[in-house]
C-alpha cells in the first residue's frame, strides 16, 4: 500500500472517529434531558401526592370529629329515650292507678245512689205512716171530746180507752215523726256524699283525661327520638365507610410515595 491510500484511510477513519462521537453525544445529551424531565415529573407527581395526602389527612381528621360528635350525640338521644321510656312507664301507672280510682268512685257513687233510693223509698212510706197515724189520732180525739162534754170529767171506761189509745197513737206518731227526720237527714247527708263523689269523679275524669294526652304526647316524642336515633345511627355508618374510604385512599398514596425513587439530575 502506498502512502497516499494510507492516507486516505486515516482520513476516513478520522471522519468515522468525529461522526460517532457526535452522536453518541447526540444521544447522551438526549439522555439526560429525558432524565431530568422524568426527575422533574416525579418531582411534581411527589408534591402533588403529598398535598393529597395532606387533604385527605385533614378530610380524615374531619370525619374522625364529626363521628366522635355523632356517637355523643347518639349516646344523648339513647339516654333521653331511656327517660321517656321511664317516664310512660311511670305515666302508665298513674293511668292505671287513675283508672282504679275512677272505677272505685263509680261503684261508691252507685252504691250512694242506691242508698239514696232506699231512704227516699223509706221517708215516702214513713210519710203515710205518719198521715195514717195523725189521722188515726184525731179520729180518737174527737169522740172523747165529744163525750167529755156531755159526761163530765172522768169515770168513764170508755173515755180511760180512748185516752190511752191516743196515747199510744201519739207515741207512734212521734216515733214515726222521728225515724222521719232522721231518714230525712239520712237523705240529705247521702245527697252531700253523692255530690262530693260526683265532684271526685269528674276530677279523677279530668286527670285521667289529662295523663291520657300526656301519654299521647309521651309516646309522639318517643317515635320522634327514635326516628332521630335512626337518622343519626345511619349518618354514623355512612361516616365510618366514608372514613374506611378515605383510610384506604390514605394507604395508597403512602404506599404511592414510598415506591417513588428519589433521584438528582
Amino acid at each position: 500500500m502506498n502512502k497516499n491510500g494510507i492516507i486516505f484511510i486515516l482520513v476516513v477513519l478520522t471522519l468515522i472517529g468525529s461522526v460517532w462521537g457526535s452522536v453518541a453525544n447526540r444521544k447522551k445529551i438526549d439522555l439526560e434531558r429525558e432524565l431530568n424531565e422524568t426527575i422533574a415529573n416525579m418531582k411534581k407527581q411527589s408534591a402533588a401526592a403529598v398535598t393529597e395526602q395532606e387533604q385527605v389527612l385533614g378530610k380524615t381528621a374531619g370525619l374522625q370529629e364529626s363521628i366522635v360528635i355523632k356517637d355523643r350525640q347518639i349516646d344523648k338521644a339513647r339516654k333521653e329515650l331511656v327517660a321517656l321510656r321511664k317516664e310512660t312507664q311511670a305515666l302508665e301507672a298513674r293511668l292505671s292507678e287513675c283508672d282504679a280510682g275512677v272505677a272505685r268512685l263509680t261503684g261508691e257513687k252507685d252504691e250512694c245512689f242506691r242508698n239514696l233510693a232506699a231512704s227516699r223509698e223509706e221517708v215516702l212510706g214513713l210519710s203515710d205512716s205518719l198521715r195514717r197515724f195523725e189521722t188515726a189520732s184525731a179520729e180518737a180525739v174527737e169522740p172523747a171530746r165529744t163525750r167529755e162534754l156531755r159526761q163530765g170529767q172522768g169515770g168513764d171506761p170508755d173515755w180511760e180507752s180512748l185516752r190511752k189509745r191516743l196515747e199510744t197513737v201519739e207515741l207512734t206518731a212521734a216515733e214515726q215523726q222521728q225515724r222521719l227526720e232522721t231518714a230525712n237527714a239520712q237523705i240529705i247527708g247521702l245527697e252531700k256524699i253523692v255530690g262530693d263523689k260526683t265532684e271526685a269523679l269528674e276530677a279523677a275524669g279530668r286527670e285521667l283525661d289529662r295523663l291520657r294526652i300526656n301519654m299521647d304526647v309521651l309516646l309522639a316524642k318517643i317515635a320522634d327520638q327514635q326516628e332521630k336515633l335512626r337518622n343519626m345511627q345511619e349518618e354514623s355508618r355512612t361516616l365510618n365507610l366514608e372514613l374506611a374510604s378515605r383510610n384506604e385512599e390514605l394507604e395508597e398514596l403512602r404506599r404511592k410515595l414510598t415506591q417513588q425513587p428519589e433521584q438528582e439530575p
